[in-house]
């Protein structure tokens, strides 16, 4: 493999990682759930959900990219690094470090720690501080009438 090419995780490697790296929240009340069918056409993705609330791992861009996003069944959306304080985000210079070139599944890895971190409210049920930061869920993305 070059240096600037990225090992692309297999299915079964980003989901077994993307459970291992999230098995924190299930002390909070959050449990592994089916993909809407709506939004299945990504099979990297992994959903854990409490209540109204949902967490969702997707791996993104051929196996380049991760994000976590936090939603409600209200129709709210926010990317888990919303939570975190802009002064802490990673490449801030009071932040953690930015770390270019990681792989899928440690851009997983980081972003599970940030929630562990800094989403403790919304892990906890305490929805305050994400309605004020959320937007509504793009319409592409919402449930079918």
């Amino acid at each position: 493999m070059n240096a600037g090419e990225r090992q692309v995780p297999s299915l079964q490697d980003f989901l077994e990682t993307s459970r291992r790296l999230l098995a924190f929240v299930g002390r909070y009340g959050f449990k592994e759930s089916t993909i809407p069918r709506n939004r299945a056409g990504n099979a990297y993705q992994l959903w854990f959900v409490a209540d109204q609330r949902a967490i969702i791992v997707s791996g993104e861009g051929w196996g380049r990219n991760a994000s976590i996003a936090l939603e409600h069944s209200l129709g709210a959306h926010l990317s888990e690094i919303e939570l975190v304080p802009v002064a802490a985000r990673p490449g801030s210079r009071m932040g953690m470090t930015l770390r270019p070139g990681r792989t899928q599944l440690e851009q997983v890895h980081d972003a599970a720690e940030r929630l562990r971190v800094f989403g403790v409210d919304f892990l906890r049920g305490d929805l305050k501080r994400f309605f004020e930061l959320a937007k509504p869920l793009p319409p592409y993305l919402r449930e079918p009438p």
